[in-house]
């Protein structure tokens, strides 16, 4: 898996457009030197305090089998097949032995597919968009708290103070990747596609790219700049073969993925990151007034370059569906959206697979809610079954709304609800004529959205709204900070 894990850093050399200037394979500090990334000055991923990190050091735990880990496995040396020192007892070890590299700031990262137990402390101290640990939450809570056991444990195994404690979470990352090896596989195809270089073949599973990494080593050639890294995959006979023009691809990002980063697949990402924090928004009035104008001005300067888009969207639905909204159906451009699924990365397009009459369709319910107002709210559950957590949040806080319409798959809510890009474009114009009945029938004028699904859904939903008149979209706070409910986002049409 380290060799696989380098190709993915190492092809970022090769684009013009990414801070990376070294990675380095199987050389650094003893336990971190799996892989190393080295970015220039100022344009490194941030650690905990928001400044940039100048050297990403990796320690790379790939199990065959699925698995869960909590704290005390970062104090265990059992957890990373070692005899003597434990993952944290390493890090600590290569910070006090890093502490006067002229490289700094760094970090020393775990890369592993197994993930952290959600019942443990450890889980909550992760940062979703930085992998980073969250110091303000390690040192929250006296000695009998929970927290305050899991300082007391780590504290004990590395002999170290408090003050010790805070310097090495500051340089800590813990990465969890839920993709197969094939997943990863599809991956790396799409980085080397990215940079000029041979594509990985589909049916090949043992890549001849591990083997290339590893005779590199036995070379002694481990520590790649662009330059050398350019001219040994151009010795290797790596290039491409050049037949045709990569389709260009455009992101947009309102959070970042511990693993895949939007910039390591998109030509051009739009990131709205800084006005969230995780995936809480900072300033709720940033929804309509800042975020929907920025994806307008980014996505419209796109369709004039391009006769057909390809979209990668790490980002919330409301965005997803504003995207749509945006590059609406009378924009004239063919949009491809780069879908993860559950057996990796798939590109929809509305065209991309003839209809099947065994494809599920949506089935429709009403709800009115007693001595409420006259608008509407409508509940889309395709991933998870929604239609509770809606009515409890009309019922305690949207007392405008005096009916629930709710949609649902004929197959039952979950990940394999929707089944390409010509499945989604018919969902959602389904739903655009349903709505549009129910609103009509009770003489509705703003409709409140709420929606679990794809965000390829969402983006042709998007693309089918303008008939549905006022909208208010809702997200769902998946971190908990907010009580767990629903908070409205953005408003449509925007009007500037």
């Amino acid at each position: 898996m380290g060799a696989r894990y380098f190709w993915l850093k190492a092809t970022a050399l090769l684009d013009p457009g990414k801070a990376v200037v070294r990675v380095g394979f199987e050389s650094g500090p003893k336990g971190f030197d799996d892989v190393w990334v080295e970015y220039a000055p100022g344009r490194g991923p941030s650690d905990p305090r928001g400044n940039p990190v100048r050297r990403v050091h990796h320690q790379c735990k790939w199990h065959v089998t699925p698995g869960i880990f909590g704290h005390a496995a970062l104090i265990d040396p059992d957890f990373i097949n070692a005899s003597a020192k434990s993952f944290l007892a390493r890090a600590h070890g290569a910070l006090l032995s890093s502490a006067s590299a002229a490289n700094g700031p760094f970090a020393f990262a775990l890369f592993t597919n197994w993930r952290t137990d959600p019942k443990d402390r450890l889980c909550g101290l992760i940062s979703k968009s930085t992998a980073g640990l969250r110091i303000e939450k390690l040192f929250v809570g006296g000695d009998r708290s929970e927290m305050g056991k899991l300082r007391r444990a780590w504290l004990d195994h590395l002999g170290i103070d408090e003050a010790g404690l805070g310097l090495l979470a500051q340089v800590l990352r813990i990465e969890e990747v839920s993709e197969s090896l094939t997943q990863i596989r599809d991956r790396l195809d799409d980085a080397l596609d990215k940079v000029g270089l041979r594509r990985v073949p589909q049916h090949e599973t043992a890549l001849a790219y591990d083997t290339i990494a590893f005779n590199w080593l036995a070379q002694g050639r481990n520590e790649f700049d662009r330059d050398t890294f350019r001219q040994i995959c151009r010795k290797e006979g790596l290039d491409g073969d050049g037949n045709g023009r990569r389709a260009m691809i455009y992101g947009v990002k309102s959070f970042c993925h511990r693993i895949d980063a939007l910039e390591d697949r998109c030509d051009y990402v739009l990131d709205l990151t800084p006005s969230f924090h995780d995936r809480l928004i900072v300033d709720d009035a940033a929804w309509t007034a800042e975020l929907l104008p920025r994806i307008g001005t980014f996505l419209l300067a796109a369709a004039k370059s391009e006769g057909r888009l390809r979209l990668a969207l790490d980002a919330h639905l409301s965005l997803a569906f504003a995207a749509g909204a945006v590059l609406d159906i009378k924009s004239g451009r063919a949009i491809e959206l780069i879908q993860r699924t559950a057996s990796g990365y798939r590109v929809w397009a509305a065209d991309d697979a003839d209809a099947s009459d065994a494809w599920p369709v949506l089935e429709t319910s009403t709800t009115s809610i007693a001595g409420a107002g006259s608008e509407m709210a409508v509940a889309i559950g395709l991933t998870h079954n929604i239609a509770g957590d809606v009515q409890k949040y009309v019922e305690s806080s949207a007392p405008s709304v005096g009916r629930i319409l709710t949609l649902k798959p004929s197959g039952g809510t979950g990940q394999q609800s929707v089944v390409c890009g010509r499945h989604a474009t018919m969902l959602a114009d389904t739903a655009v004529a349903a709505i549009r009945r129910a609103a009509t029938e009770s003489g509705v004028g703003r409709v409140h959205l709420f929606v679990s699904s794809p965000f390829s859904f969402a983006f042709y939903l998007g693309q089918r709204s303008a008939p549905l008149g006022p909208l208010t979209l809702y997200e769902f706070d998946l971190e908990g900070t907010n009580g767990a409910s629903y908070m409205p986002s953005m408003c449509l049409p925007f009007k500037p």
